[in-house]
């Protein structure tokens, strides 16, 4: 893991977050990002794959996460699928009939990999772009994002004080 995101990871605990480390314990196993996650995001930076693999989880009060390598193998216990945001408006598409909005639906989150979730007010979700910046989208239009970060290790600083500022 970088300097930068290994500190923006220490800031994160100072703040509350609660970070376990991959390979910690034998609950939290180190875990290769998926294959089927480096097919549709072959434009992940080596550091925030890196870093995926090597933080099992980090979380804020149960409300506030990180997805991490674990997380997209469904190998720890959650409430929500790593992509749940591009299947609920998938869903909305599917009951509209609506074929080319499910396609511009999937051609987005082909641009966008989650990367973290939030149920602190309302649905929100946080996403890498190709380019290396991060977006939030929220409910109810998930589609619809801000750019928050101009790297995965100013997104961890910008969501270290839940709620983010």
């Amino acid at each position: 893991m970088t300097p930068e995101i290994l500190n923006a990871v220490k800031y994160m605990e100072s703040r509350g977050w609660h970070c376990e480390m991959a390979g910690a314990d034998p609950d939290s196993p180190v875990i290769a990002l998926p294959d089927f996650i480096l097919e549709r995001y072959p434009w992940i930076p080596a550091d925030v794959r890196t870093a995926m693999e090597e933080i099992h989880s980090l979380v804020h009060e149960e409300t506030t996460w990180l997805l991490t390598a674990a997380e997209y193998a469904d190998t720890v216990e959650g409430g929500f699928n790593w992509n749940a945001w591009e299947q609920l408006s998938i869903d909305s598409a599917e009951e509209e009939e609506d074929d080319e909005w499910i396609a511009e639906i999937k051609a987005f989150w082909d641009k966008h990999l989650p990367i973290a979730t939030s149920v602190w007010d309302g649905y929100a979700y946080y996403a890498l772009r190709e380019d290396g910046s991060v977006v939030s989208g929220r409910e109810p239009e998930f589609e619809e994002t801000t750019e928050v970060a101009a790297s995965y290790a100013e997104f961890l600083m910008h969501i270290a004080p839940v709620p983010p500022v």
